[in-house]
């Protein structure tokens, strides 16, 4: 059989589409296997105007099914003389069967009453008449409105619902919209019959609707590299730019344009950031990768000539107030903008951002001597710091938010400022997302660790810490930056005495270690979170944070060796062994004196392999030498097995127990330096 399912609606905003349709294609197939139809083929399609999901190779019945349901037991469902008591009749009734047809069974619990019955298999159409209603109305929006008198939330006001199950309609009303086989394709054209699901994409496509998302991408990609050869040119196609692109037009057609040549003095940033962020278009380059006086955009149907005159004349306004912008700020020199900053507010109830100029200028450098920088570089860390927000008050900044940091380390340059503080003021947001680049400079890692940190600590003081799955003010952006700067390029770097230090810098009085420890406990989260996004299993990610993760850069590492180390069968079996010691050693009473040995050959061998093999695992830790460290714990393995077949721990002789358990603790403690093993496979 097949679906095909069509919501129309207004104009989606462009970062809705992909999410939702997503969405639809997986919960379109859970309907459907749920109900037990099978597992369906399902394609998504979209425009801004329409989500749909096309449905393929599911059974047009569920097959009938027999349900067994427990009822009470066989004491309380007869009485002495053994007529049926009320008990068993409600159950019978509550299973619409007779009495006579139950059946008592003994098990595992004792005897007890089943009711058995045939459940016939609803027919697909009764399935998607009665779901696709609450699958319409189940598409998650981050953003959702209402109209009209409607009670109804969506990302915006549904106009039409097609809904046909091969080449029959299935009735839904959703929104005081009822479905049926009319679909739209441009605005003020006349409906369009769809006569069945597989006839749904050619049918608009004779519209010149393309309602595959990654036909219409490769469309403006081909024709925009055509456009642009035909005048020895290359698009820069900006992945992020062109995905939302994609998501705004359903009839693409690209368009070259051009703007004023002498624009290209103003910097690139300036007239990408214009181009991209406002306009959505794309940046053109010459033969030399320079940019070009033009830009792709991408238009939905109509005059061309006229559409491209449009944009080219709101272009160069736009370009023209940058000009004005730009060539206003640099009458003043960066630093001399910095007591501007009393003016702008960090967050409410935190202070202004000259507060947290002057706490970067005194973290940065600290920050910076933990990362290694020394000498002169300490001195450029605490000018960085007192710059890094300087830009804010700059009228281009507050026209192009996106520029910030990189509009001040132009106006740094060109007030004198030193290449190494300029390059750190234009990384210190980096990176701006998980698969953003990290900061290149020295002074721009310790800079873009300070700003994180301190915006860190200022807002869990203030209780903002991120809740649920909501995260306004980007802090687990935040935490995620300096988890990848450190761990990539400081992994010695110890990020507790980071946190403290800014935690000290915001004057927090008795609450700067309750505060240091919210936010480290967050940063370990964020940790733990990235490293099972990369692939690492989480059991060995927990065992290893479970060891410590103060270090960043070290635990990757150790999760590496652990996950290697593994692969060697000893390795479950010295886990188990230590999952083992730690639940006793969590019985035992509190550490003694040592005791004394009991003279069994299997206390004495663990002792003499512990000696042996503590000094080697303690040099495998100094030098970061995780593989050789769990080869040396392997060691222990055989002697721990021994001991815990031959020896009674809790011996009743105090001093003969308090050994043994002494050498237990000996144990877990030396096989913990990299990762607690009685993690992995179960329970300590």
């Amino acid at each position: 059989m097949e679906l095909l399912l069509e919501i129309g609606v207004e104009e989606l905003p462009a970062a809705a589409v992909v999410p939702a349709l997503d969405w639809l294609v997986a919960a379109t197939g859970k309907l459907i296997a749920d109900a037990g139809l099978g597992d369906a083929r399902v394609r998504g399609y979209s425009t801004p105007r329409r989500l749909a999901v096309h449905a393929a190779g599911f059974a047009p019945q569920a097959p009938d099914r027999v349900v067994r349901t427990r009822g009470p037991s066989l004491r309380a469902a007869y009485d002495e003389a053994g007529r049926p008591t009320a008990a068993l009749g409600g159950f019978a009734r509550a299973q619409g069967v007779g009495v006579e047809t139950l059946v008592a069974e003994e098990g595992p619990g004792g005897a007890y009453i089943y009711a058995q019955r045939t459940v016939l298999g609803r027919t697909a159409r009764e399935v998607l008449a009665e779901g696709l209603g609450d699958l319409v109305l189940g598409v998650p929006f981050a953003r959702t409105m209402r109209w009209g008198t409607l009670a109804v939330r969506y990302a915006r006001p549904i106009r039409w619902i097609v809904a046909l199950l091969d080449a029959e309609p299935v009735a839904i009303t959703v929104a005081n919209v009822t479905s049926g086989r009319l679909t739209r394709g441009r605005r003020g054209e006349a409906p369009l019959v769809v006569s069945e699901p597989g006839a749904y994409v050619s049918l608009l496509a004779e519209r010149g609707i393309v309602v595959d998302r990654d036909e219409r991408r490769h469309r403006i990609v081909a024709q925009g590299d055509a456009l642009a050869h035909e005048r020895a040119l290359t698009v820069d196609w900006r992945t992020e730019t062109l995905d939302e692109v994609v998501d705004l037009v359903e009839s693409p057609h690209p368009f070259l344009g051009e703007f004023p040549a002498e624009a290209l003095s103003l910097p690139e940033a300036v007239l990408v950031t214009t181009m991209t962020h406002h306009q959505r278009y794309l940046p053109v380059r010459d033969a030399r990768g320079a940019l070009a006086p033009f830009f792709l955009g991408v238009m939905n149907h109509g005059d061309e000539a006229v559409v491209r005159l449009g944009n080219e004349r709101v272009l160069r306004a736009r370009l023209a107030d940058a000009r004005f912008f730009y060539e206003n700020d640099r009458r003043r020199p960066l630093a001399d903008r910095v007591e501007d900053l009393a003016a702008v507010t960090f967050y409410t109830g935190l202070g202004s951002l000259l507060a947290r100029a002057r706490r970067l200028e005194r973290l940065t450098p600290r920050v910076a001597r933990a990362m290694g920088l020394t000498g002169e570089e300490l001195a450029q860390a605490a000018r960085a710091g007192r710059l890094a927000k300087a830009d804010q008050t700059t009228d281009l900044v507050r026209e192009l938010p996106e520029l910030e940091g990189i509009v001040g380390a132009r106006y740094a340059l060109e007030s004198g400022e030193s290449e190494v503080v300029a390059a750190a003021i234009g990384e210190q947001y980096l990176p701006r997302g998980p698969e953003d680049d990290i900061p290149a400079s020295p002074l721009g890692r310790a800079l873009a660790v300070s700003d994180k940190l301190d915006a860190l600590v200022g807002l869990f003081s203030a209780g903002r810490e991120p809740t649920g799955s909501e995260d306004p003010l980007g802090l687990r952006r935040a935490a995620l930056g300096v988890i990848r700067i450190l761990m990539e390029m400081s992994p010695s770097v110890a990020v507790a005495e980071l946190i403290a230090a800014a935690a000290e810098t915001w004057e927090l009085g008795a609450r700067s270690g309750e505060v240091a420890k919210q936010v480290a406990a967050f940063l370990h989260t964020r940790l733990e979170v990235l490293l099972v996004q990369r692939g690492y299993r989480p059991e060995v990610v927990a065992a290893v944070l479970a060891a410590g993760a103060d270090a960043l850069g070290e635990v990757k590492a150790r999760v590496e060796a652990l996950t290697a180390f593994l692969a060697d069968p000893l390795a479950m079996d010295l886990a188990v062994s230590h999952r083992r010691a730690a639940r006793i050693l969590r019985k035992a009473p509190p550490e003694g004196s040592g005791g004394r040995s009991g003279g069994e050959p299997a206390e004495l061998e663990l002792e003499a392999a512990l000696e042996r093999v503590e000094p080697e695992l303690r040099r495998a830790l100094a030098q970061g030498d995780y593989a050789a460290f769990f080869r040396a714990a392997a060691a222990l393995r055989a002697p721990v097995d021994r001991f815990f077949d031959e020896v009674t721990v809790m011996a009743e002789e105090a001093p003969v127990r308090d050994f043994r358990l002494s050498l237990l603790r000996r144990t877990v403690a030396a096989c913990s330096g990299v990762a607690d093993l009685g993690r992995l496979g179960g329970t300590t």
